[in-house]
């Protein structure tokens, strides 16, 4: 008898030992996972992007599309030709600009004096030029018979035109004489300095919208160099403290030669890095600062 109750006694000892190990378990998965029956279940806890999937409140993977190019490779040069657009913009005013020939240069020709293409703004400000997939080379464009006293322009194209990718379309070019620009500058802060190359640069998405919230700053600099951004007026506006709606920079008072511009982001950090070529009372413009790979 007293056999059995021991044996009896080792039985109840090791079924609630088995019990209490299927607890524990049972208390750890409800600690660990947030049980649901229905969506509703997840909002009430507070999660109010998530559902229900398997009793547990799942958040949904959202996909940032104004960033999703920040690591991809530029396309390698090929003999596909590709039509890449942009529109010209008078600085001040916003209007269209008619009659800018705009000619595509090989990567060293820096005056030009080869062009392979060219093209002209319409009456829109609009302009096609075609250019092989992958062009590393830049565009120039002097200033009209029409208009001499507009700033001759070198045009850098980033990301490097791909078939089937964003072609340029929806970028710009902001053009004005170099007194302009001076005068705007004089209101703000200093004038333009002779010799100087100038930057004009515009942030984009991933989309190819003006992209905002973008500090910019060129690695080689001096003491006349200075960082502004621009309004939706086309005027440089000294509340802003990065890039605004329109996604416009300049930086006026650089040396001449090659440049490295960076973009940081006020959130996503650096999203451009790239050596440009920036000539003597020239305006160098940056045609879309992407979120794009960077050193």
């Amino acid at each position: 008898m007293g056999g059995t109750n021991m044996h009896f006694m080792r039985f109840k000892t090791a079924l609630i030992s088995a019990m209490s190990l299927v607890s524990g378990c049972s208390l750890l998965i409800d600690s660990d996972r947030v049980q649901c029956t229905v969506n509703q279940d997840c909002t009430n806890l507070g999660l109010t992007t998530a559902v229900c999937q398997e009793s547990v409140c799942v958040e949904p993977v959202i996909e940032d599309t104004q960033f999703d190019c920040r690591n991809m490779p530029f396309p390698e040069p090929s003999n596909t030709m590709v039509g890449f657009s942009m529109n010209v913009i008078k600085l001040v005013g916003q209007t269209p600009y008619q009659g800018l020939t705009v000619k595509a240069c090989p990567q060293f020709d820096i005056n030009c004096d080869s062009p392979t293409a060219q093209a002209t703004s319409n009456a829109a400000g609009a302009f096609t030029i075609q250019l092989p997939e992958g062009f590393r080379g830049h565009l120039f464009a002097p200033p009209p018979a029409s208009d001499p006293m507009l700033a001759p322009r070198i045009i850098q194209i980033f990301p490097p035109p791909s078939v089937g990718g964003n072609t340029g379309a929806g970028s710009f070019i902001f053009v004005a004489p170099l007194t302009t620009i001076d005068g705007i500058a004089q209101q703000v802060g200093g004038g333009l300095v002779a010799g100087a190359g100038h930057l004009f640069i515009a942030a984009n998405d991933c989309e190819g919208k003006p992209l905002s919230g973008v500090t910019v700053t060129s690695l080689l600099q001096n003491e006349s160099t200075e960082i502004f951004y621009i309004g939706a007026n086309g005027q440089f506006d000294l509340s802003l403290t990065g890039t605004g709606p329109i996604g416009q920079a300049a930086i006026i008072n650089v040396p001449k030669g090659v440049v490295t511009v960076r973009g940081i982001h006020e959130s996503k950090g650096k999203i451009f890095e790239q050596a440009v070529q920036t000539e003597a009372d020239t305006i160098t413009s940056v045609s879309a600062l992407i979120p794009s790979i960077t050193p």
